[in-house]
């Protein structure tokens, strides 16, 4: 409930996708790093296996206060679209990017690991963004199929209540 914007390092495995969207967490605290629009946030440890490190996110968003443990993929040119790229590291480098993790216990993923990975993108970033765009749009139609979902399960869960309690068309419970 604070008056800045941050982001929590155990937010991208919980609450964040591939393209950050609305901020959930707040803070009263004014230290630490800063976002700069079109950075990719990449968790830096995890308890799991360290494929579960391979989830990137793009935050297009300035001045969010960046959490500990998160390593962070900042542009130095405009040669890529963040969106596309935090997509294609997810999905399509998943794999490379798990086999960068060190560690047992804790499993850490260093950016100085990260620099090593080879990305082979569209030169065309009008293609990028044209691609992160349809991809956006199916995890849209993917979200509001789940809420779908989640209702009628809810609404099955209220039927069974009633018609275990009260059997159809009884004006009582019959054992």
């Amino acid at each position: 409930s604070g008056k800045n914007k941050c982001l929590l390092y155990g937010e991208l495995f919980t609450t964040y996708d591939e393209v950050i969207e609305n901020i959930k967490s707040r803070t009263n605290s004014t230290e630490g790093i800063s976002s700069v629009s079109g950075d990719i946030l990449i968790p830096g440890s995890t308890t799991t296996v360290a494929r579960d490190l391979a989830v990137a996110s793009a935050l297009n968003e300035e001045n969010v206060l960046l959490g500990g443990d998160i390593n962070i993929l900042r542009k130095k040119g405009d040669f890529y679209d963040s969106n596309f790229l935090a997509y294609y590291l997810t999905h399509y480098k998943k794999d490379e990017i798990g086999k960068l993790g060190q560690g047992t216990t804790i499993v850490h993923l260093y950016g100085r690991n990260i620099k090593d990975l080879e990305v082979v993108i569209p030169k065309n970033i009008k293609e990028q963004q044209k691609i992160a765009e349809i991809l956006g749009t199916v995890d849209e139609d993917i979200a509001k199929t789940q809420e779908v979902i989640e209702a009628t399960e809810k609404l099955k869960r209220g039927l069974m209540q009633q018609l275990f309690t009260r059997g159809i068309g009884h004006t009582k419970f019959k054992e």
